[in-house]
Formats: C-alpha cells, structure tokens, sequence
C-alpha cells in the first residue's frame, strides 16, 4: 500500500476510507466503507489501514460473487417464464408446444398432432436418461465428462437468458453456470407439465351477484404530457449517485439545459424534431463566448443576445466578439442527447420515439485548422506577462497590478507557472490535491488524474524551474494530502468550479496589465510547450504526448518500454528544456529545502480567508471585512 493510501484524517484522528466499486455501490446502498483507525499516529494508521485493506479486499471478492448470483438467477427466472408462456401460446392457438402458427399451418392437423407427440416422448426420454442425471451430477461436483456435452446447450441458453458467454471463463463462470443448469432443470419440469395436462385449478370464490351489464365508458382523455425535462433532477442524481461523471459534469449539462430551455423552451419529446435540434446548434453558435459573462450581453435575454452581437458588429467593425465555439456546441448536444437516452432506458418516453440529437455535431477541426482556434504566447506578451507585479513585486494583496515590493505566491502566482512549465490544463492543475504530489526514488512528480479524458490520467515529472522557486515548500511540506493544494480557489465557489474562479482572475490580472491577445489564453501555454520539446533535438514524441496528455500509439509504447522510475526520469530531462522568455532569478527560493517555508500555512490560510471574504461580497451578503494584513514574502532585487 502506498504512503497515506486510504486515510483520511478527521480532526486529529485518522480515518480508513475504501471506495465501493460501481455496482457493489449500487447493491449495497453506499459509495464507500469508513471505519475510524482511533489514533492520531500517522505510522500507526498505516499499519491497521493494511489490515482492513487486506480484509476488505476479501470482503469485496464475496460481495462480487453474491451479486452475480442474483443478477444470474434473476435473468434465468425471466428466461424460463419466456419459455413457459410461449409454449403456453402455442398450446392454445394451435395445441402443439413445439411449433409456432406458421409451422403448424404448414405441417397440417394430423401431420402435426403426430409430430408434436414424438418430439414430446423423445424430449422426455431424453431428459429423464440423460440431461436430468448430467445436471445433476455437475451440481454435486461430480461426472465432469458430462461438462463438454453441455457447455454447447450452455452458449445458447446464455445468449437467449442475456449473459456474456465470456463471464462463463471468468471467476463468477462456475456460479453462473450452476444458476443456469438449475434453470434447465425448472424449465423442463415447467414444460412437461403443461404440456402433460397438469394443471393447478384457479381458487373458488364465493359467487358474486349479479351487477348490471356495465355501459361502455367513455374513452378517458388522454394525460397530458410532460415537459422534456420533468426528470432532469432525476437524471443528475442517477448519474451522480453511482459517479458516472466526473465533478465538473453537472454544471455542464446544466449549461445545456440552460440554452436549450431559452432558446427552445421546455416542450414534450414528441415535438423535439431533428429540425427543432438543428435550429438549436445555429442559435448557439450564434452566441459570444461569454454570453453569461460579459456586462455587454448578460442582462439580455438569451434569444435576443445573438441578434445584439450582429448589431454591435455593424455598429464596430473593428472590434472582435469571441463567438461560442463548435466543441462547446457538442458538448451541450452530447449532454441532451445522454439525457434522452437516458428517459428511453428508464421508460419515459413513447415507444419507438427516436433520439434527434445525434448526428448534428461538428467535426473536429485536424491539422492547421485547429491549430488556428488557438495561438502560442509570443515571447514578447510572455516577457510582459511574467515580468508584471505578480512575479516581480506588486503593491500589496489588493493591488496586484500595480508594482511595488511585495511577491504573494498564491494560485495567481503558481498556476500560470506550472501551466507555461508543464503544459497541463487550467482544471488538471486547480482542482489537485497535495496528496496528488509524490515522490518516486526522490523524483517528485503530480499524479493527474479525472482530467478531460480517461486517457489525460498521467504522472508529470515537476520541472527544476518550479522546484528551484519553492514550490515544494510552499504547497507540500507540512500539509494533509487530502488537502486541495490551492485552497483559495476553492473557496471562491463550489468545489467543482475551480478552475472558473482561476480563470476569472487570471482573464481580470491581463486586462489589467494590458496582456491581451486573440486567440491567446491560458490553454495556449500547452501549445508552446509542445513546441518548446518538439524543437528540442532527439526528444521522443511519445514522451511530449506523455507529458501534455494527448493519446497516441507511441506514448502507450513508450510508457510500457520501460520500469516507472527509468520512464519518470526521461520525462524529467525533457521537461526540463522548457523555459520561460522572462528573467525570473529573483524568484529562486534560499530557505531550508525539505521542510515548509517559514510562514507558508498562515499565508495559504490568509489567501482562503481574503477569498471567502470576496465570495461573501460577490453574493451580496455584506459581512464585516477582516483587514488582511500580510507580510511581504519577497523583495524585488534591484537588476543589475
């Protein structure tokens, strides 16, 4: 087990915490197992956290097998009662079990009484001698010659009942090959007793009586039906429940409910054409970027704000209006298009209503073209940026613009830097804990993990420019890694919109100090990165893949060539090359290397504190303001 795998510390003791897989979660009722460790001891917990990890491990082993029973006992139940009533259909259309009607009309009445009655004396004879007493022996773990005569019967009987025949090899196989020769067994019973003419007689009641012959009713009106998003709220939770999306999702689809609810309006499925759809995607691209954000469009009703950008653009040639991209378009068809799928699953939708939202998306754009949606940052915007007050001493924490003598190294301080550095995402890189930051054989690297796709997941080697400035210990030493490592953002809004809080002050700091480009933001660091290494000589492009996150055949056979360390340490020498077009000396970090910098935990909770304090403000809830008073961390060296 890895150092602090599992642990969580609650006041001053610690935790076990074990996360239940999908489908025991959903058997069980609960997403995870929590049990107190009673004590504050972090080797101590470690060694009871193994304990109950062995334990619950082998619990979890059991747990799997039970609800594979039920699952395979409950869909051969269902296969046997679709068996029994077919042959009960066949019985009183035309008296004989083993034909359908079309079969019957071909072979004729005696052709077909004769036939019926040798399949059913052979089909018993042949139960009785020789399948009943296979199962049988099979059951009692006995006569295993008898397993190849029916594994062929056992394929078919999966395919009909609903089971992979591959989970037959796999470790629940011999449970849910027994359930099924048990359904055999019942089937056949079930079968010729219809067919021999038991029967169980219908209870007798005492006789009613008698009620007037009823007149027809009148046909009820139809009930009316309901709006297309009446079970939204039904839809997030499900997907939530069992963690089909990851944190950021239910904002997101609510983004697409959002616009299509404004600019559709709510109305049942059976209105919902493909037409409907289509006008939709062109409403939307049709809107600015920040159409929720900007002073210019907010206030506007959504309908109306497409029109209004087509107006300022006649009235201010020259001006640029950042439009809403076709990936963001997608994404919101993506999202309405996995709801509806979802009301179909459920039964929430009329029969044979058909989903309008596929085949409507964008293609994504390949090569130069979508190259062109971005640009890399001009070293000479990047040296504007990098030698502003933030990384060469500002006037105080509330006037970060303006220069002065005082460096805070807050999220506004770090982010920009691990992005230029590392080339990852703004939320791969706001939304990480200090856990997420390890170690290998004294190579320090960040675990990435639950980013944009399951093939982002990555562990990105920290480049000595970052380490050389302190972050280690500024942001690692002395802090529980369940903590966020950028707690300020956190507290600017919900847990799931970090990367939005970053985002509004890292776009609010360049305006102000005029950093302000088309085309150029925060993603366009992961394209001057890609470049920086594609340039360096001898690099292999499945280690740039690696690094950025991009899938690709070479990076997967890189990534297996080598042990972790051996592969770590080439991702270190290549990011290694990556510089900034800025003079950043005076940053280099002189303290005590190992241990956390000398008042690093209060200025990281001063940081939280003046962000709550302005979330407070931004809700309109007017508490008194606590002065922040904080001592300046750096004193900007004069250049020589």
């Amino acid at each position: 087990m890895k150092s602090g795998c599992n642990l969580r510390r609650r006041a001053s003791a610690y935790q076990f915490r074990f996360a239940l897989p999908q489908r025991l979660a959903s058997f069980l009722g609960r997403r995870e197992i929590v049990v107190g460790l009673r004590t504050t001891a972090y080797r101590l917990a470690i060694k009871r956290a193994r304990v109950l990890r062995t334990r619950v491990e082998r619990l979890m082993e059991e747990l799997d097998l039970v609800t594979v029973k039920a699952e395979a006992e409950r869909l051969v139940r269902a296969w046997i009662d679709r068996q029994v009533a077919a042959v009960e259909n066949n019985l009183a259309s035309h008296g004989a079990s083993y034909f359908d009607a079309e079969e019957a009309a071909r072979l004729g009445p005696e052709f077909l009484q004769e036939t019926q009655n040798l399949f059913y004396t052979v089909a018993r004879i042949d139960h009785e001698d020789d399948l009943r007493p296979a199962i049988a022996a099979l059951l009692a773990g006995q006569m295993a010659e008898a397993r190849p005569f029916l594994r062929e019967a056992m394929k078919m009987a999966c395919a009909e009942i609903g089971i992979a025949e591959e989970k037959l090899d796999g470790p629940a196989g011999p449970m849910i090959e027994r359930a099924v020769l048990r359904g055999f067994l019942t089937l056949f019973d079930e079968k010729f007793a219809i067919e021999g003419g038991e029967v169980e007689p219908v209870p007798r009641y005492v006789a009613a009586p008698a009620q007037p012959t009823p007149q027809p009713a009148a046909a009820p009106a139809p009930a009316p039906e309901k709006p297309f998003f009446a079970a939204w709220d039904t839809f997030v939770e499900s997907k939530t429940r069992v963690k089909e999306w990851k944190a950021d999702m239910p904002n997101n689809a609510r983004s697409a409910r959002n616009t299509f609810e404004a600019l559709v309006g709510d109305p049942p499925p059976t209105r919902i054409t493909k037409a409907v759809v289509s006008d939709y995607k062109a409403d939307l691209l049709r809107l600015p970027r920040y159409y929720d954000k900007a002073r210019q469009w907010r206030d506007l009703p959504l309908a109306k704000v497409g029109a209004a950008v087509e107006k300022f653009r006649d009235e201010n040639p020259k001006e640029t209006v950042p439009m809403l991209t076709p990936t963001t378009a997608n994404k919101h068809l993506t999202n309405l298009s996995t709801y509806w799928n979802w009301l179909e699953q459920n039964g929430r939708l009329p029969e044979g209503l058909k989903n309008p939202f596929p085949g409507l998306k964008s293609k994504r754009r390949r090569g130069r073209a979508a190259r062109e949606e971005r640009q890399m940052w001009p070293e000479a915007l990047e040296r504007k940026l990098y030698e502003s007050p933030v990384w060469t001493g500002c006037l105080s924490i509330h006037r970060r613009s303006r220069s002065g003598p005082n460096i805070y190294r807050d999220a506004l301080f770090w982010v920009p830097l691990l992005g230029r550095l590392l080339g990852a995402r703004e939320d791969e890189l706001c939304c990480r804990k200090v856990g997420d930051v390890k170690f290998l054989d004294g190579l320090c690297y960040l675990e990435i993990r639950g980013s944009k796709t399951d093939s982002s997941d990555r562990d990105v080697p920290l480049p000595r420019l970052i380490l050389d400035f302190g972050f280690l210990e500024y942001r690692f030493y002395g802090r529980a890694p369940e903590e966020p490592l950028f707690p300020e953002l956190i507290a600017q809004g919900p847990a799931n919109r970090h990367s939005d809080a970053f985002g509004g002050r890292f776009s609010h700091y360049r305006k102000q100090i005029g950093v302000k480009e088309p085309l150029v933001d925060f993603h366009s660091f992961r394209h001057n990165v890609t470049t920086d290494l594609k340039n360096t000589a001898g690099l292999n492009t499945g280690w740039i893949d690696e690094i950025t996150g991009h899938a690709s055949d070479e990076r997967t056979s890189e990534s297996t060539r080598y042990t972790k360390l051996i592969y770590l340490t080439n991702l270190k020498t290549a990011i290694d090359e990556v510089t900034i077009a800025a003079d950043l000396s005076h940053l280099r970090y002189d303290g005590p290397r190992g241990v956390a910098a000398p008042g690093a935990q209060e200025d990281i909770a001063k940081f939280r504190k003046l962000a709550e304090q302005e979330m407070r403000k931004k809700e309109g809830r007017n508490e008194v303001t606590v002065k922040l008073k904080m001592k300046p961390k750096t004193k900007v060296k004069a250049k020589a």
